[in-house]
C-alpha cells in the first residue's frame, strides 16, 4: 500500500524526467518479468495476469510491471508538455472545440529561457532547467487497494482492480501537462464475443482543482483513441473542472476547491470498417494543470484491455439532435468478473451468491440521471430489474434494482429516451449514470456527448445541413421545394436564390433551376440517365441528356405524359408528341381520326365518309396516309382540339350531321413502370 508520503517522494524523484529517459530494453524486460512474479504473488488482490501480459491488448494495462513510484515502463511512453500560460482570457490555454481535438489543446514542449525558476513567467510556466522553462514528469505507478486519495480523501480510492494502477501528472501545477501513451496492434483476442466487435476498455478517475478560471484556462483531462492505420480518431473525451454535465463531487479544503468523479468507464467499439483486426491503435491519456499555473490536474487510470474485470455499464447515442426532439440512449451492462467456483463447502464470502457453482454479484443497481437540458420520456428496462422513473417531462434519476444476482459473464441491454428541451444548445453530456452492487462500489458509465442544434454544417449528420438561424440540422430538400433563406449562413450564401453551392448543400439532387427550386425542369440539363435524380420529372432523355422526354421519344403513357414529356402530351403509341397533335387514331376522341400527314385530329362528316364500310359499332377508322375527301364546307377540315385532352369537336357541315363514333381507344400503356431506358428512342 502506498500512502501520501510515498507519493510525494515518488513525485520528487520524478522531477526533471523527460520523455525518452527510460531504462534500457534489457532493464525493461527484467521489469516485465518482475511484474509477472508480482502479479502471480498478488493472487486475487492483483490484476488478472492474463490481461496484463496478453500481447493482443495494451501491454501492462493493469500496471503490474515496473517499479512502484516510477514511470510505467515501455511500451508505455511518457511525454511532458506545458499548458500555454495565459495572463488574460484571450491568449493561452485551450482552444475550446466541439468535439475537442488534441491540436486544440495547444500543448507546448517547453517555455522560454530562464536563469531561475522564478523567471518562468513568475514561476507559473514550468521549472527552470538548464536555462529553459521545462515541464516535469509527474506520472507514476501506484500500489494499493482501497487507498484514499491524499487530496480528496476516502470518497475516491485506488486502485480499482487488483493493487496496481497509474496516476498521470500527480499534483501537476505550474501549467504542467503529462501524456501517457501506447500503441498496439489489434488481434482476434481483442474481439468481445458478446457483440463480436473489437473493444478498447479502461477506467479513469480525474482529480482537478477548481479555481473558477475561464473554461479554457481550467485544469482538465483528455483521453483519445486513434486508429493510426486509418488516421482516424475513434474516441476523444475532454473535461475541465466544473464542466456542466460531469458528475463532479466537490471537496473544499483550506479554501481550495477540488473536484473528482468516481471511477468511470471508457469503452470504444466502433465496429468494422472503423476498426479491424491487424490495424494499429494508439491510446493517449493526458492530465493538465491550469494555464495560469497555480492549480493541478491529475488522472488515475486502471484496467486497460478488452474487458473490465467487474460490473460495468455503457452505451451510445447520436452525435447530434435538434432541440425539441427525442434522444434515445442504448445502454448495456455486463459482469466482466472472472468466474470463481463455489459450493456449500466453499462459499463465495464477499464475492456474492453461489449460483450453479459460480459466484454472482448481488444487490446490483443502475442509476441514470437525465442529462442537463433534457427531461425523462420513457424507458425499456433491463430484464430482471424493477425501475423507478421520474414523471414524464421532468428531470431526475431513474433507479433500476435487480432482484436476482448477476453471474460472471452475465449481461443485458436497456434503453432510455429523454426529450431535449426547446431552449437547449451546445453539448449534452450524458455521464451521470453508473452500476454498483453489494460487492463493488459504483462505476460510472462511459460519457456520451450529443450536440444540441448546430452552428456549422459539419456538426450535422450526413444528409443534413445546418439552418443556423433556427439552430437546427435540417434534411436536404426534395426536388420542387424552394431554396431556403438563412441570413446567418454565409458559406454558402442561402438567400432563397439558386446557385450551385447552395444547391449542392441543401438539395438532395444537388441542383436547382431558374425558378429557385431544387431539381431541374423539363428541357434543362445536363442530367444523368442512370440516376435521373437531378430531374423533377425523374426522367432524363439519353439523346440530349436533358430532363423530360423530347417529342418522338418514349416510353410514356397518358397518365404520366404531363410529367415525363417536355410537351406534356403523350401519344397512344407511347411516344411524346407536340401538344395538341396526334400520331395515331387513338389519340383522337369525340368522333375524330388522326390525319398523320399533318398530325391533326380530323372530324368524320356524313358527306365525307371514308372509303370503308360502316361498322355496326361506329365508323371504320381511315388510314392516316389516305387524304380525306374534302368536306362541303371548310369547317370539316379544321376541327377544334384541346391541347390537354386532345378531344375534338367534330365539324358539322351545313345540311349534314357528323357520324357518331365511340370514345377514344383505351389501348394505352397504363403503368409508368413499363418505361425502360432502352425504349426511349424515336420509332
Amino acid at each position: 500500500m502506498m500512502g501520501p508520503m510515498l507519493r510525494m517522494k515518488a513525485e520528487d524523484a520524478n522531477m526533471g524526467q523527460r520523455h525518452g529517459r527510460h531504462v534500457s530494453w534489457i532493464a525493461s524486460a527484467l521489469l516485465v518479468l518482475l511484474g509477472v512474479a508480482l502479479a502471480a504473488a498478488c493472487g486475487s488482490n492483483g490484476a488478472p495476469s492474463g490481461h496484463d501480459l496478453d500481447p493482443r491488448v495494451f501491454v501492462n494495462g493493469g500496471f503490474t510491471a515496473g517499479a512502484v513510484g516510477a514511470v510505467p515502463p515501455a511500451p508505455w511512453v511518457l511525454t511532458d508538455f506545458l499548458n500555454p500560460y495565459s495572463p488574460n482570457a484571450t491568449t493561452g490555454g485551450v482552444t475550446l472545440q466541439t468535439p475537442q481535438t488534441l491540436a486544440g489543446l495547444n500543448l507546448e514542449p517547453n517555455g522560454g529561457t530562464c536563469a531561475a525558476t522564478n523567471n518562468c513567467q513568475g514561476g507559473e510556466n514550468g521549472v527552470c532547467t538548464a536555462g529553459i522553462c521545462e515541464p516535469t514528469s509527474r506520472t507514476i505507478t501506484l500500489q494499493g487497494t482501497g487507498v484514499p486519495d491524499p487530496t480528496v480523501g476516502a470518497g475516491l480510492t485506488y486502485c480499482r482492480y487488483g493493487n496496481r494502477c497509474a496516476l498521470i501528472n500527480q499534483l501537476g501545477s505550474l501549467t504542467n501537462v503529462n501524456e501517457l501513451s501506447q500503441m498496439m496492434t489489434v488481434a482476434a483476442g481483442d474481439v468481445d464475443p458478446t457483440d463480436n466487435k473489437v473493444h478498447v476498455r479502461l477506467v479513469v478517475a480525474p482529480v482537478l482543482e477548481n479555481p473558477a478560471h475561464n473554461p479554457n484556462e481550467q485544469p482538465y483531462f483528455f483521453v483519445q483513441i486513434t486508429n493510426v492505420t486509418q488516421g482516424t480518431v475513434l474516441y476523444s473525451n475532454f473535461n475541465f473542472s466544473n464542466q456542466v454535465g460531469v458528475p463532479w463531487t466537490t471537496v473544499t479544503i483550506g479554501g481550495n476547491v477540488y473536484q473528482y468523479t468516481n471511477w468511470q468507464l471508457i469503452d470504444v467499439a466502433p465496429g468494422s470498417p472503423a476498426l479491424n483486426i491487424g490495424e494499429q491503435v494508439e491510446l493517449q491519456l493526458i492530465a493538465a494543470g491550469c494555464s495560469l499555473g497555480g492549480h493541478f490536474g491529475e488522472l488515475y487510470v486502471d484496467g486497460i484491455g478488452t474487458t473490465i474485470p467487474g460490473l460495468f455499464v455503457g452505451g451510445s447515442g447520436p452525435t447530434q439532435a435538434n432541440p425539441g426532439t427525442l434522444l434515445t440512449y442504448n445502454l448495456n451492462y455486463k459482469n466482466g468478473s472472472p468466474a470463481v467456483a463455489c459450493s456449500a463447502a466453499s462459499p463465495c464470502a464477499n464475492l456474492g451468491a453461489c449460483v450453479t457453482g459460480v459466484c454472482a454479484e448481488t444487490g446490483a443497481v443502475i442509476d441514470f440521471t437525465t442529462p442537463p437540458g433534457t427531461t425523462f420520456s420513457s424507458i425499456t428496462p433491463p430484464a430482471g430489474a424493477v425501475c423507478v422513473s421520474p414523471p414524464v417531462g421532468t428531470a431526475g434519476t431513474i433507479v433500476c434494482t435487480f432482484a436476482g444476482p448477476i453471474p460472471a459473464g452475465g449481461s443485458g441491454a436497456f434503453a432510455i429516451t429523454v426529450m431535449i428541451t426547446a431552449t437547449t444548445t451546445g453539448s449534452i453530456v450524458c455521464g451521470n449514470y453508473q452500476i454498483g452492487s453489494t460487492q463493488e462500489q459504483p462505476l460510472l458509465g462511459n460519457s456520451i456527448t450529443t450536440y444540441a442544434g448546430c452552428t456549422l454544417d459539419t456538426e450535422c449528420p450526413a444528409g443534413d445541413w445546418c439552418d443556423i438561424s433556427l439552430n437546427l440540422c435540417t434534411p436536404t430538400l426534395a426536388n420542387g421545394v424552394a431554396l431556403p433563406s438563412d441570413n446567418k449562413h454565409t458559406v454558402p450564401v442561402l438567400n432563397g436564390q439558386c446557385n450551385a453551392a447552395a444547391a449542392k448543400l441543401v438539395c438532395t439532387s444537388q441542383v436547382c433551376d431558374t425558378d429557385n427550386k431544387c431539381g431541374l425542369l423539363n428541357g434543362d440539363g445536363p442530367c444523368t440517365v442512370a440516376l435521373e435524380a437531378e430531374c423533377r420529372s425523374a426522367v432524363c432523355d439519353p439523346k440530349d441528356m436533358k430532363c423530360g422526354l423530347a417529342n418522338g421519344d418514349g416510353t410514356c403513357t397518358l397518365a404520366d405524359g404531363p410529367t415525363f414529356c417536355r410537351s406534356g402530351d403523350c401519344s397512344a403509341n407511347g411516344l411524346c408528341l407536340p401538344a395538341g397533335t396526334c400520331d395515331v387514331d387513338a389519340d383522337c376522341l369525340g368522333g375524330n381520326w388522326c390525319f398523320e400527314a399533318t398530325h391533326t385530329c380530323t372530324a368524320l362528316c356524313r358527306t365525307t365518309r371514308p372509303i370503308r364500310a360502316r361498322r355496326s359499332t361506329g365508323p371504320a377508322q381511315p388510314q392516316g396516309s389516305r387524304a380525306p375527301r374534302s368536306c362541303a364546307c371548310p369547317a370539316c377540315a379544321t376541327p377544334t382540339t384541346s391541347a390537354v385532352s386532345r378531344t375534338a369537336t367534330p365539324a358539322v357541315c351545313p345540311g349534314t350531321e357528323p357520324i357518331s363514333v365511340g370514345p377514344r381507344s383505351a389501348t394505352r400503356m397504363t403503368s409508368a413502370a413499363s418505361r425502360t431506358a432502352t425504349a426511349r428512342a424515336s420509332p
